[in-house]
């Protein structure tokens, strides 16, 4: 017969990922770029969900169209986030 522990250690952990691969736009001299998400989470109870994210993890940054003939630099970022319910 098997014992049950007296505690059990249950961890509830997401992983998200997103790979995107984006054509160029020639007309504002944008190349194509590939680049990829990432978010872990935890839910540590049920009222309390930490995690975090990391976007355009492949290049320091890219371009990316923003408005009519405007053209950004999008950088890496990294968040944190705690979701407390009640």
């Amino acid at each position: 017969r098997q014992e049950s522990p007296d505690h059990v250690l249950h961890v509830d952990v997401t992983l998200d990922g997103e790979l995107r691969k984006v054509g160029p736009l020639p007309y504002l001299a944008v190349p194509d770029y590939t680049e990829f998400n990432m978010r872990v989470g935890w839910q540590a109870s049920k009222a309390l969900e930490l995690s975090l994210a990391g976007f355009n993890l492949l290049h320091p940054h890219h371009q990316e169209f923003a408005a009519p003939n405007a053209v950004e630099e999008i950088p890496r970022g990294f968040y944190a986030k705690l979701r407390l319910t009640y």
